[in-house]
């Protein structure tokens, strides 16, 4: 059998590998475990203990990572290929412009999936297992799929494949989160590739093109119509009460040989963004490098607060002071005051000095923000 690295986490290189993991895990009631990307919570991608270096079985799937062409733009995909470029992969083995690399192939090709996500760096096993989806209503990946090959509980080798009866195992099988066995492969049914055109637009609840909270109204739609009615869309709101702010995001498709990308999509950060570069802290002026730095460790500090005070002072909240706590109570009502300075900087409302942001973007290549 084959051994772990020295992160603990095995790499199989074919099913036969996988069946002897499953078999081993089975004779001495192991847990067995793949990592994706990662990008869940650790205890939702390791065995229990959370820890790859116990005795349980934690695999990765970067040496299964085959892509074959097959008749009728249909493609099958080794369950561990990345869509995209994978920067956290332990394996170090996920490259951006790569035969491990789904989309950048099907770019090659000419041909894309009709619903993608902005996050590339998951596995195509693990993208379909937890129902991922990108910001669409029209699309589905899952209509693309044909079959799904994988090892089961018992270590057999299982394929199933696509049918019109709804109550077939395949349909449990795709959104199985792993329950179901180890997706060793799948065959994708692939659309000619396109663009997609469309506005970012940030406003105020009130201010924003749908209806947020309402039945809507003559030319201001509720939410779910605009939902279902727009091809692609995603929807970034605050529900603060200092900050009723929205960022509306929607396209459409149009074809690759159609205009010219001369306004390439460039998610959140239109160009005046890249100013902050020249004003905040950092070595390397005119980029966003410096102003993504701070932007980070700023919402970083919010999301973390006051946890990370408390540990600087080396206290408890319970030991705090008379006046600390008194500093604390203040900064309490301080904060919902500096939350929307922060964000202006980045995500200042549509206005003649900040003009809603247009792109034009192929997904093949430059996949939508869905």
């Amino acid at each position: 059998m084959i051994q772990p690295d020295t992160q603990g986490l095995y790499h199989p290189l074919n099913e036969s590998d996988i069946i002897e993991l499953v078999q081993h895990a089975i004779q001495n009631k192991l847990q067995v475990r793949v990592r994706g990307a990662g990008q869940s919570a650790t205890g939702a991608v390791y065995a229990d203990g959370f820890d790859p270096s116990t005795s349980n079985i934690n695999i990765e799937l970067d040496q299964i990572r085959s892509v074959t062409w097959g008749a009728n733009n249909q493609v099958t995909v080794g369950g561990g290929c990345n869509l995209g470029f994978d920067p956290f992969d332990p394996s170090d083995t996920s490259l951006e412009n790569d035969s491990n690399n789904l989309f950048f192939q099907l770019d090659q090709k000419g041909l894309a999936i009709p619903n993608v996500p902005e996050e590339l760096h998951q596995t195509i096993a693990g993208y379909i297992s937890t129902g991922s989806s990108g910001g669409t209503m029209q699309h589905s990946l899952d209509d693309c799929i044909l079959s799904v090959t994988m090892v089961d509980g018992t270590g057999k080798i299982q394929t199933f494949t696509k049918s019109d009866n709804p109550d077939d195992n395949f349909y449990g099988v795709v959104v199985s989160m792993g329950l179901m066995g180890i997706i060793t492969s799948l065959t994708l049914q692939c659309v000619p590739a396109f663009k997609v055109k469309g506005t970012e637009t940030i406003t105020a609840v009130t201010d924003c093109q749908f209806d947020f909270f309402g039945p809507g109204s003559a030319g201001k739609p509720s939410l779910q119509s605009y939902l279902t009615t727009t091809e692609f869309s995603r929807t970034l709101w605050w529900p603060f009460n200092t900050l009723q702010r929205v960022i509306a995001w929607n396209a459409n498709t149009t074809a690759v040989t159609g205009e010219v990308m001369d306004k390439p999509y460039q998610p959140l950060f239109p160009q005046w963004f890249r100013g902050l570069g020249a004003v905040l802290p950092g070595s390397i002026a005119n980029t966003t490098l410096p102003s993504e730095f701070f932007a980070a460790t700023a919402f970083q500090l919010i999301a973390t607060w006051p946890d990370w005070v408390y540990e600087l002072m080396g206290v408890s909240e319970a030991e705090l002071s008379p006046a600390d706590q008194a500093l604390m109570t203040t900064l309490d009502t301080a904060f919902p005051l500096f939350y929307p300075m922060l964000t202006d900087m980045y995500f200042p409302v549509s206005s003649p000095a900040h003009p809603p942001a247009d792109f034009l973007g192929q997904l093949a290549a430059k996949p939508t923000h869905g």
